[in-house]
């Protein structure tokens, strides 16, 4: 495919769409305190106006250029570098529904447990028949990725059906889920090696646990976990450590790397609550509480130990914090970890890892 010239861009702008109840966004990344999920136009359904998609990514990446001030703005994807014209073909492709879960971590800032919620969880558009209508234009890219986030997706009443559709479309599925619900759908995923599983467990025992995410299923969490990671050995299901301030003690650490190890969840990513911090906010400083720094560190040091892969979310830590990593656990164990190339290439991890 043609090579565009340079530019201010990132791949979400390039070929990404992400839908919302009343709407359709480019992404669902928020960043510099709230900006972000730039949105393309309104949607309740039916074709996607491909057209205005395509006028409207041109009218925002024309004003990066001019360094106008967009809700893109200070957004750590933005990259200048040469983009692939996929014209109207999606990579990337975003259900994010933040408007309940089953749990109520004590660091989320947009979705609260509310059993009474439950049942009318979903769209007022059948976005089934919306992948239907893309598939039938031709409009997903050759390995586009659905990721299906926010809030917790199983609970929509047509998650079954979209992943279903999505594997056996040829689409690549990333699943971020609390992992509370077993899914039959999620398992097939894994097994046909289509689907990517991200889990946040945030804890090492049930107490804290609980303390965290409102509800106690720990023990549900991990025996599911457990199974979905037999199944996905090779790309496997990842579980994700988020570090607060209950959870950043050398016991929780110690206690989670435990069940890894015992489980045989290989895949780590290290992130932190960073929500409350506008952590990619434009101006450069280093917001680390040093017992969570010294939380980070000995995790690090067991991953190494254990010989367990791990990522370190750039969405969540600033480039100078993980610097500062880096040259802690350099000056503490007499080794080199290269915990800011981790980093870098964490980055577009969530769009390229099937690929």
């Amino acid at each position: 495919m043609m090579i565009k010239n340079e530019y201010i861009s990132c791949p979400y702008l390039e070929s990404g769409i992400s839908f919302k109840k009343n709407s359709i966004d480019f992404c669902c990344v928020a960043h510099s305190n709230n900006k972000g999920c730039t949105k393309i136009c309104s949607y309740e359904g039916g074709e996607i106006p491909i057209n205005e998609i395509l006028d409207r990514r041109q009218q925002v990446i024309s004003s990066i250029q001019k360094n106008e001030n967009t809700s893109c703005k200070g957004c750590y994807l933005l990259e200048k570098r040469s983009w692939e014209n996929l014209n109207n073909k999606f990579t990337n492709i975003i259900l994010a529904y933040p408007d309940i879960c089953d749990l109520s971590c004590n660091y989320c800032y947009v979705s609260k447990y509310n059993n009474k919620l439950l049942h009318s969880f979903g769209l007022d558009y059948d976005i089934l028949d919306t992948f239907k209508s893309m598939a039938k234009n031709n409009l997903f890219a050759h390995n586009a990725l659905v990721l299906l986030a926010a809030g917790e997706p199983t609970l929509h009443k047509k998650f079954d059906a979209i992943v279903e559709f999505s594997t056996n479309y040829n689409l690549l599925v990333t699943v971020c889920s609390n992992g509370v619900s077993y899914k039959n759908s999620i398992m097939k995923g894994l097994e046909s090696n289509k689907l990517f599983l991200i889990c946040s467990i945030d804890a090492g025992t049930s107490e804290v646990y609980s303390q965290i995410k409102g509800r106690d299923k720990f023990d549900v969490v991990i025996r599911n976990l457990k199974q979905y990671a037999l199944a996905g050995e090779r790309r496997g299901v990842q579980v994700k450590y988020i570090f607060t301030n209950e959870n950043s003690n050398g016991s929780q650490v110690n206690e989670f790397i435990n069940i890894c190890v015992e489980n045989k969840f290989n895949k780590i990513i290290i992130s932190r609550n960073f929500t409350s911090h506008g952590v990619h906010a434009t101006e450069n400083k280093i917001d680390l509480p040093p017992a969570m720094i010294e939380g980070i560190i000995y995790m690090i040091e067991l991953l190494v130990q254990f010989r367990l892969e791990f990522d370190i979310s750039a969405e969540a830590f600033r480039s100078e914090e993980v610097e500062l990593l880096e040259k802690l656990y350099i000056t503490k164990n007499d080794e080199n970890v290269p915990l800011k190339q981790i980093w870098l290439k964490s980055k577009y991890k969530h769009y390229y890892h099937h690929q």
